[in-house]
């Protein structure tokens, strides 16, 4: 099972078309299947009384969009998007590969079916979802079932000891028809193996590329080097775990065993009249 690591932006951006060519450029570096971005507008996500500072000044640029997309084909990556309203999943049509779907929107039914409808393939964080309102997310995509469930956690950062792993055993279980994954918010390398080790298909993953991002000082980005890491040794242990010795080789190494009628190495068949006994 080949992993499809996805680079979150998020926020980070900062509005700035330049840094993300530069997300673009590492996300390609690191050999992940997309890069995420989010486009909402705030005064669509929260209610007036409730509005976080900065909401609005962290919105991604909609004029960036057909850009994105030219930046994310040109070096073959998938352009993933998560529109929080109608409106966003609409402009994102002609541009977009995939929709995600936010954990905190798995209520938004209406927007889930946008999505669904356009026979694009979705992924849906879920969250603190039971398995209901997972049921209803799914019913709500219709006949497009190129479905991708990613656990998630949303706290930013995600200690280790929350960051309840098990779930993704439980998505595997209760939702075998689809393909099962993790999005992180812990940057901590032995979450990401552990969620590994349960077959997560998917792995999403917030990033930075300075540190300087304005999500970054949260706690939950990965910095390259750290992430670059974590992916080499996955990618090198599906190379030892899926690749085999060809037949030649295995043959031949099972005749340097020692041979049952007189227990000596190696088997009679490679002695062909030595009597010296190979060494180890």
């Amino acid at each position: 099972m080949k992993v499809k690591w996805i680079l979150e932006v998020g926020s980070n951006h900062n509005g700035s078309i330049e840094r993300i060519k530069r997300f673009v450029q590492d996300a390609k570096e690191l050999e992940c299947y997309g890069i995420k971005f989010q486009l909402f507008n705030a005064e669509k996500l929260f209610h007036p009384d409730h509005m976080p500072e900065g909401t609005k000044e962290r919105e991604l640029p909609r004029e960036f969009i057909p850009e994105i997309q030219r930046l994310c084909h040109e070096n073959k990556l998938k352009f993933i998007c998560t529109p929080f309203d109608i409106e966003s999943a609409y402009y994102l049509f002609p541009y977009v590969d995939i929709y995600k779907i936010s954990s905190k929107e798995i209520l938004k039914h209406d927007l889930i079916a946008v999505c669904a409808g356009t026979g694009k393939p979705i992924i849906i964080s879920t969250g603190y979802a039971d398995k209901h309102e997972i049921q209803q997310a799914i019913k709500f995509c219709g006949d497009n079932q190129d479905i991708t469930l990613l656990h998630c956690i949303t706290n930013y950062p995600c200690t280790v000891e929350n960051c309840a792993l098990n779930r993704i055993t439980w998505l595997k279980w209760e939702f075998y028809k689809y393909s099962i994954g993790y999005s992180d918010h812990s940057a901590m390398e032995s979450v990401l193996y552990k969620s590994i080790n349960l077959q997560s298909e998917v792995i999403e993953f917030h990033y930075d590329i300075d540190g300087h991002g304005w999500e970054s000082a949260k706690g939950h980005c990965w910095p390259k080097q750290d992430i670059q890491n974590v992916i080499k040794n996955i990618s090198l242990g599906e190379v030892a775990y899926y690749n085999n010795i060809d037949n030649l080789t295995w043959e031949m190494k099972r005749l340097e065993r020692a041979d049952k009628s007189d227990g000596l190495r190696p088997h009679k068949e490679l002695r062909h009249g030595h009597s010296e006994r190979p060494t180890n």
